[in-house]
């Protein structure tokens, strides 16, 4: 089925928004302002509904594909709404996830309310030609009442005109965790980060760093003590992801890291691939804590992997084990479109 055969014309005061790799189309007033498009979603601000100073509070549409086109895998709507929830629900809120029809197309979806951020947000869960998608209206209902009638408009709106296609073969390659992903060997664990898009095998006997709530970074190998502030007492990587990149290339982002540093001339350099894409390697001699990062870009997304303490002089009996988890996570990490 392709767009041209399912997606409504816009009429008089409306504009049409598309999105033919992403498979959806949808109408709102032409008064929206599409301000962030990442080639398969949607950012589009509407109608202002009170200011504070030189704040707004304004009606904001989110359409997006939840990881890769046709790459829904095992993944429902249900599941994803409950993850979303969860991720969401804190002791004083509780988040709640109840079942629903979306659309003219009758699909059956899960409707996800409240979810927390600078403006609170109601979500609708769907998934239709293999491919799940999330349709978030800020702000929700139940956080601001006053604009319930405004919040109706734009969800009925959205309900009577979304229509969904078959995402089309853009050229890019949009991978899935499930084609990518290692398996576990024996004394490791796979790490799957989904909103981030990596996975990784890590050290069996190494752990997440619960006590300073890091996610990403790993810890383990012998107790060295404190070696910087905000440091855990061990060898430690960390995962990190810098979002889209735009068009910012891998050199530009390695050079401004060099700069940044302030002794470009004490760092060494390595240039190769890991997971299959482009990357470079620094090994920092100077400051406080010599490190190596790898920084990664991987189908348009900036990606790190930080080493620390790599100081074979003051910390020797940190270095067997640091070298060894570094060489497991760099040789296992692969990348994956992210869940939004």
């Amino acid at each position: 089925m392709l767009s041209g055969d399912v997606c409504v014309e816009p009429g008089a005061g409306e504009a049409q928004y598309l999105s033919e790799a992403g498979g959806y189309c949808f109408l709102l007033p032409d008064s929206f302002e599409q301000s962030q498009d990442f080639g398969l979603d949607v950012f589009a601000v509407g109608e202002t509904l009170a200011t504070f100073g030189q704040d707004r509070l304004a009606l904001i549409v989110e359409f997006n594909v939840i990881g890769a086109p046709g790459g829904a895998g095992e993944r429902d709507a249900q599941s994803w709404g409950e993850y979303v929830a969860a991720q969401n629900s804190t002791p004083e809120l509780e988040v709640n996830v109840e079942p629903t029809v979306f659309g003219a197309m009758n699909l059956e979806a899960v409707r996800v309310q409240p979810l927390i951020g600078m403006v609170s947000g109601e979500s609708i869960f769907v998934r239709t030609n293999d491919t799940l998608y999330g349709i978030t209206v800020h702000p929700d209902r139940s956080s601001d009442p006053d604009y319930t009638e405004q919040i109706d408009q734009v969800w009925a709106g959205l309900a009577a005109t979304t229509r969904f296609f078959t995402p089309v073969v853009t050229g890019v390659a949009y991978r899935t965790e499930g084609e990518v992903c290692p398996a576990e060997q024996p004394g490791t664990r796979l790490e799957v980060n989904l909103t981030e898009g990596w996975c990784a095998l890590i050290p069996a006997d190494w752990q997440s760093d619960e006590a300073f709530d890091f996610p990403g970074r790993f810890v383990g190998g012998p107790r060295i003590g404190e070696f910087w502030p905000g440091q855990p007492d061990y060898a430690n990587v960390v995962i990190g992801f810098g979002g889209p990149v735009g068009d910012s290339t891998l050199e530009q982002r390695v050079q401004g890291r060099m700069i940044a540093n302030g002794h470009p001339e004490l760092i060494t350099r390595t240039d190769t691939t890991v997971g299959g894409f482009p990357t470079v390697i620094l090994d920092t001699l100077d400051g406080p804590i010599p490190e190596r990062v790898a920084m990664i870009l991987a189908n348009g997304w900036g990606y790190s992997v930080l080493g620390t303490p790599f100081d074979t002089v003051k910390y020797p009996e940190a270095q067997p084990e640091l070298e060894a988890a570094w060489e497991q996570i760099i040789g296992s990490i692969q990348f994956f479109e992210p869940y939004r």
